[in-house]
């Protein structure tokens, strides 16, 4: 376990997973961010993090 922060270009972590029906796979990207004054900014960017990764789904854990 680590606890030094690093540039993670928005992502903290991926689920992989098939699409129903398909053999074709699609991932989940998740941002956790943390502290008394996360923004609406934390949900733009990773709206930009889901269209670059071209993911289908994404996540934002607000602790």
């Amino acid at each position: 376990m680590t606890t030094r922060k690093t540039a993670d270009g928005g992502v903290d972590g991926r689920i992989c997973f098939y699409l129903l029906g398909s053999q074709d796979h699609a991932s989940m990207v998740i941002e956790v961010k943390g502290g008394k004054h996360v923004t609406i900014q934390a949900l733009r960017a990773l709206r930009g993090v889901l269209e670059r990764d071209e993911a289908v789904l994404a996540g934002l854990i607000i602790m």
